[in-house]
């Protein structure tokens, strides 16, 4: 039985997989456009729109937590922004009186992104082409062919890229809706450079992984701690659309995205997800 479904789903996608893997290698895939969750991305030889392109809701859960929290005026600060699908269905939600501020740190990837933003003609869009992190400076960026994984470098050469706090690119006193964190592994020195920024976030979604933490030297206690300590509670968005709390010795084993909501009750309430 499972065998056979798994054949029949193959066979569905077999013809766009096939159709992705020319069109790249020809080097002709940017000239083809694709409709995922209302908004349009160009086809570009990148990871994300890969998937989009066989699997157009592959990231159905991301687009529907932004459509259930976000509302009009609201502001979204997106890093690793990656191509952009979170960064503009984010800007259709918040609407021309909110603001989207898109950080990408990786040259091609961010060159994508600000394509996909003038293909949709948001202007409600403020982009950054930066790594996030803890201070100002220069890092080192990996660039390998899987680009939804590069990161900065702890030790090694790889692309040069400057380095931004959240606190020096949001501009000072904006209340922000959501924070999205995707920095494969960085979060916690993201959250250490929005001091300012953190008591004026009502809710964060951020990746977790012990593994990719433990690329930087923490685990995911030293990530939660600071975040409970400034007001919020840690929750895993389950598929059945329910909540489940994160205990103080949970350990992200698998990669992962978790919610931390500083308003239990007005989050719930206005997203519709059940605590379990």
């Amino acid at each position: 039985m499972t065998g056979t479904l798994l054949s029949r789903v193959w066979g569905l996608r077999r013809p766009r997989r096939l159709a992705s893997a020319v069109l790249r290698r020809a080097g002709l895939s940017h000239l083809f456009t694709m409709r995922t969750s209302g908004i349009r991305l160009r086809f570009f030889p990148a990871v994300w729109t890969a998937m989009l392109w066989e699997q157009p809701d592959f990231f159905r859960r991301d687009t529907e937590l932004l459509r259930r929290w976000l509302r009009p005026g609201d502001v979204l600060v997106d890093c690793g922004a990656n191509v952009g699908l979170l960064t503009i269905v984010g800007a259709q939600q918040v609407g021309p009186a909110g603001r989207v501020y898109a950080i990408e740190a990786h040259p091609k990837i961010f060159r994508f992104l600000q394509s996909n933003v003038e293909l949709n003609q948001a202007t409600n869009i403020t982009l950054f082409h930066a790594a996030v992190g803890e201070k100002e400076g220069s890092i080192a960026f990996s660039d390998r062919p899987a680009d939804d994984g590069n990161h900065i470098l702890p030790e090694g050469s790889g692309i040069s890229v400057a380095m931004k706090p959240l606190d020096a690119l949001v501009p000072s006193g904006t209340p922000v809706r959501l924070l999205k964190l995707d920095v494969e592994g960085y979060e916690k020195f993201v959250v250490e450079g929005a001091r300012m920024l953190l008591p004026l976030v009502e809710a964060i979604y951020f990746e977790s992984s012990e593994v990719l933490f433990g690329r930087y030297g923490y685990t995911c206690e030293d990530m939660f701690r600071p975040l409970r300590s400034s007001g919020f509670t840690l929750f895993r968005l389950n598929d059945d659309h329910s909540l489940t709390r994160v205990a103080p010795d949970y350990v992200s084993r698998d990669i992962e995205n978790l919610i931390a909501a500083r308003d239990v009750d007005g989050f719930v309430r206005t997203t519709g997800y059940e605590v379990r």
